[in-house]
C-alpha cells in the first residue's frame, strides 16, 4: 500500500544550523526551524536542563486531528518505524477515496 504522507522534524537551532544537519544525516524529509521555541511548546516539552525540546513523533491526519503522540526523555526511546507506519496505515484507512 502506498501511503500518503508527509514527515517533516522541527528543531530549536537556527536555520543555518538546521541546513548543516540535514545535509550531513542525509534527511528526507524537512528539518524546519523552531528557534523562539513556538511549534515545540504547542505540541511537546522543553527540558530545562538541557536548554532542549524532547524527543517527540506526532501522527496526525492531513486535517490536524492528533492520533498518535509519543513524547520521550531521550532519541533512543522514541518509537520504532513499523509502530508509526501503523498509525499512517489506520489513519489512510478512514479515507474511503484513499484506502485499497
Amino acid at each position: 500500500m502506498k501511503l500518503e504522507t508527509e514527515i517533516l522534524a522541527i528543531s530549536s537551532e537556527g536555520i543555518e544550523t538546521n541546513r548543516k544537519s540535514s545535509a550531513e544525516l542525509g534527511l528526507p524529509y524537512p528539518l524546519l526551524s523552531d528557534p523562539e521555541g513556538r511549534a515545540i511548546e504547542e505540541y511537546t516539552y522543553w527540558d530545562v536542563g538541557r536548554g532542549a525540546a524532547l524527543p517527540s513523533v506526532f501522527v496526525t491526519d492531513r486535517y490536524g486531528t492528533l492520533y498518535y503522540q509519543h513524547i520521550a526523555d531521550e532519541i533512543t526511546r522514541i518509537p520504532d518505524l513499523e509502530e508509526v507506519l501503523s498509525w499512517l496505515e489506520f489513519i489512510q484507512s478512514q479515507c474511503p477515496e484513499c484506502s485499497v
